[in-house]
């Protein structure tokens, strides 16, 4: 072997004399040959001791000398690559991040925190969110941002609903699919509802909530949907004896299990109207005709429903007012009568008048304070009002005449008409005989009046005009 060359006792590759480390596996030279030199030192020392010692003690100091060399290489690894270094540290971080994650997730989905957003997004009438918080096990049901408003909006009127959803007696709040393929999602479940949909008349064409059903004309007891619980409106349209009719339902669905049946069948009717002359008569909104001189209108075979409602619009000249509606269902062959918003009827204002002129025919006979008194509670501002004054005048005028021994006043009422809210026309004739010496002498005058509500239902004569007269004749005993 050339003995100017140095190998390393560890890796065996050449190395320069007096280098301190190999070039090659970095294992530490310098302390290597020290080692050596120490031990050829102490074995010269030791050469005269029994050789079996000797001995052991160079096999241990061989195997000594092995597991330092091994030990040295192992402390003296190459340092770890930057590259290395940051992918160490990705790896950590990207540990923490996902164990992190993991706990928050495991907070966010749990059953109550999802229970309180689901509430939330329902009660905020969010569409958005609330779709995200329902599910069906209806096939055939679509849950769609458009389906689920008549949901939300049951829930915006039925406050109570909401309550229910929070303890579970309404909607069961099911797991519904997984977050992060751990975690299970909660959803309220809900089933669809069919409507069960019954008309009776060809050519019926019927709608929910706005939209067409596909099916129109006479059906009994079709199913229709399914449709999310909630509120909707049934319509259904027609035209009977060529006119064009329409009824209505507004329908709650809570669930499937409540009554599903839509009446949308429609009737015919015959019944008289009676009201003020020339009073427009109408039904579900649609005129049918108008009051006679006699105050009534004849009605035949007019198509309605359950709901149907009849109404009045008088037009006083300064304005149109409507009457009270008035249910028709059932009241075939009827008299209908209706009244408006604080006009005194017919039979009361015939009634009030009739009250007026008794209590003049009395005074016409004998004077009376409590008579007077009584009189002028039947006028607006009592005593003070113009009117009563000059009926008292009047009455006073008679008894102070010579010529005219008694007199007997009585009245016809006509008519009242609507003039404005607790405001009506009064028309009405009375009728003056005169007993003379020799005869009597009858006179009929026709009056204009108004009549105002001034309680409850208590109602005034305001003031009266004369319209005209009537009758002016003569007659001897």
């Amino acid at each position: 072997m050339d003995q100017g060359k140095f190998f390393c006792p560890n890796c065996g590759h050449e190395v320069e004399k007096g280098a301190a480390f190999c070039g090659n596996c970095g294992f530490n030279l310098a302390d290597y040959f020290k080692d050596q030199s120490n031990q050829s030192q102490a074995t010269e020392t030791q050469k005269a001791t029994n050789d079996n010692t000797t001995t052991a003690q160079t096999g241990t100091q061989a195997q000594s000398q092995h597991a330092t060399a091994q030990r040295r290489t192992a402390v003296h690894k190459p340092p770890m690559s930057k590259r290395k270094k940051i992918l160490v540290s990705l790896l950590s971080a990207l540990g923490i991040i996902l164990i992190a994650g993991y706990f928050y997730a495991k907070s966010y989905y749990n059953p109550e925190k999802q229970l309180d957003r689901a509430i939330t997004a329902l009660s905020n009438n969010d569409t958005n969110a609330s779709l995200g918080y329902l599910t069906t096990d209806d096939t055939e049901l679509k849950l769609t941002k458009q389906s689920i408003k008549p949901f939300l909006s049951y829930l915006a009127k039925h406050h109570s609903v909401i309550d229910s959803l929070k303890n579970g007696s309404s909607y069961s709040f099911v797991p519904s699919g997984k977050r992060m393929l751990f975690f299970p999602t909660y959803k309220f479940e809900i089933k669809g509802v069919y409507p069960r949909i019954t008309t009776n008349t060809a050519g019926t064409k019927v709608s929910i909530s706005g939209t067409k059903l596909g099916t129109t004309g006479q059906v009994a007891d079709k199913e229709v949907g399914p449709l999310v619980p909630g509120q909707y409106i049934f319509t259904a349209k027609a035209k009977i004896s060529g006119k064009n009719v329409t009824t209505e339902t507004t329908r709650d669905f809570v669930n499937s299990s409540g009554d599903t049946n839509i009446d949308l069948e429609f009737q015919t009717i015959s019944l008289t109207a009676v009201g003020y002359p020339d009073a427009t008569v109408m039904i579900d909104g649609s005129e049918v005709g108008k009051i006679d001189q006699y105050r009534q209108l004849e009605i035949n075979n007019y198509p309605v429903t359950d709901t149907s409602k009849l109404t009045e619009v008088y037009d006083t000249g300064n304005g149109k007012v409507t009457s009270r509606a008035v249910s028709i269902a059932g009241q075939d062959g009827m008299e209908i009568s209706v009244g408006y918003p604080g006009v005194i009827s017919h039979d009361n204002a015939g009634y009030l008048i009739s009250s007026i002129y008794d209590d003049v025919s009395y005074l016409a006979s004998s004077a009376d304070s409590n008579t007077e008194d009584d009189l002028a509670n039947l006028f607006t501002d009592g005593s003070s009002n113009k009117y009563y004054q000059d009926l008292v005048k009047m009455v006073e005028g008679y008894n102070d005449d010579d010529t005219i021994d008694s007199v007997s006043v009585s009245t016809d009422f006509k008519h009242v008409y609507p003039i404005a809210k607790n405001q009506a026309k009064v028309i009405f004739n009375v009728e003056y005989v005169f007993y003379l010496d020799g005869g009597t002498h009858t006179q009929v005058f026709q009056y204009v009046g108004q009549v105002n509500k001034v309680h409850d239902n208590d109602y005034r004569l305001v003031s009266y005009e004369l319209g005209k007269k009537v009758e002016d004749k003569k007659a001897d005993y």
